[in-house]
């Protein structure tokens, strides 16, 4: 499992990433305390994360999961922020958003090789597209996105160059959305006068009708290692961080 514990460097924090055996727990083993924002890699050896700096902007970077034989996929440069970093699900590539605000007003959606080589946008916009997560037929991206003004919705984008879809509509804020592993559901923040944790069906979108457990709780998931276990917490009606759905796209 991963945990991340504040620590002060310079004059931003950077949060340490611990290992937890799971699911019975144990003593916990700081990995690092320079990552930000860790994936594991579909095969679990090596770990994707972002070089935090505020200074002189992100980098991507890939390394084993001892947080050793760092190496820098995207380097840093011009004060950019590089966010959410998500593997491809053959793990050739890194999507990442690209932002010049730490906020996201405006932003775009990359991936880079991980073999090496320079990185190609995906999602262009005026706008704002955030969270990537590719499709594990590697055919598509999803992610949220505001292009118009209206408020964050999830986005089905197609790698082919066919028109991109729209899976969100009502009230509200649609974000951070985490697919099954066959891809035909997903689940995503709802942001509306309270938050929700909800799931979508991909093949019929515009419909995101089925909310899940509002209070906090746990999640499982699988990632070719031992079943990693998540606690959220929910405070002042901000939801919780979604987890990957389980293999059964169901818990």
């Amino acid at each position: 499992g991963l945990a991340g514990r504040p620590k002060a460097s310079g004059v931003w924090s950077v949060p340490g990433v611990w290992t937890i055996p799971a699911p019975l727990g144990g003593p916990a083993r700081l990995v690092t305390d320079r990552f930000a924002s860790i994936r594991w890699s579909p095969d679990g050896r090596l770990f994707a994360a972002v070089l935090a700096n505020p200074l002189v902007g992100d980098a991507i970077v890939v390394s084993g999961t001892d947080g050793q034989d760092e190496r820098i996929i995207v380097p840093a440069g011009g004060g950019t922020h590089l966010h959410q970093v998500a593997w491809s699900p053959d793990g050739q590539y890194l999507y990442y958003a690209l932002s010049l605000e730490p906020n996201h007003t405006v932003g775009e959606i990359y991936r880079a090789p991980v073999a090496g080589g320079s990185p190609e946008r995906i999602v262009r916009t005026s706008g704002v597209a955030i969270h990537p997560a590719p499709t594990p037929d590697g055919t598509a991206v999803v992610y949220a996105g505001d292009h118009n003004g209206e408020g964050l919705n999830i986005w089905w984008h197609p790698l082919d160059g066919t028109p991109e879809r729209r899976l969100t509509a009502g009230a509200g804020e649609y974000t951070e959305p985490y697919l099954s592993r066959d891809g035909r559901a997903l689940v995503c923040l709802a942001r509306r006068r309270k938050g929700e944790l909800i799931r979508i069906a991909v093949d019929a979108p515009g419909s995101p009708t089925v909310p899940a457990q509002r209070r906090a709780g746990l999640a499982w998931r699988g990632v070719g290692l031992p079943l990693v276990k998540l606690t959220c917490q929910v405070e002042h009606h901000v939801p919780a961080k979604p987890a990957l759905l389980a293999q059964d796209a169901e818990h």
